[in-house]
């Protein structure tokens, strides 16, 4: 019976994983103030089982702390200043919970896949760019 809960369990998991596509991936490099504000590591842009987009920052994500940080996903293809992303169309996808580690971000409802290039993090108060990471397919 122990064997039966294990399989099934593990099955469960396997199908939860596989009902998840990976749309893009991008690394993050840093803004116009690097190295003061900068942001590095890995994010990939998901495409969940119900439809609906995520954004999950990796594990190995970090950047400078800020006093206000956010994710945008904007149309630029690599911003490399704030100009790029308030210049452009973007999606906020919502507060940084941490200045390091996995984060997931869940989408909102209407989201495009297909017009986003990039994600960046930007802090709202001062209008500054700490990183961001083309997205490709």
């Amino acid at each position: 019976m122990k064997y039966a809960i294990a399989a099934a369990a593990m099955l469960l998991a396997t199908h939860a994983q596989a009902a998840e596509t990976a749309i893009s991936n991008g690394v993050f490099h840093g803004g116009n103030y690097a190295p003061a504000d900068t942001a590095s590591g890995g994010v990939s842009l998901v495409k969940l089982e119900n439809g609906k987009y995520e954004l999950r920052l990796g594990d190995d994500f970090s950047t400078t702390p800020g006093p206000d940080l956010f994710v945008y996903l904007s149309v630029s293809a690599d911003p490399q200043d704030g100009d790029a992303i308030t210049g452009n169309e973007f999606v906020d996808a919502g507060k940084l919970g941490s200045p390091t580690g996995g984060q997931k971000l869940l989408l909102p409802s209407d989201f495009d896949p297909a017009k986003f290039k990039s994600v960046a993090i930007w802090c709202k108060q001062f209008s500054v760019l700490f990183g961001a990471a083309p997205l490709t397919k």
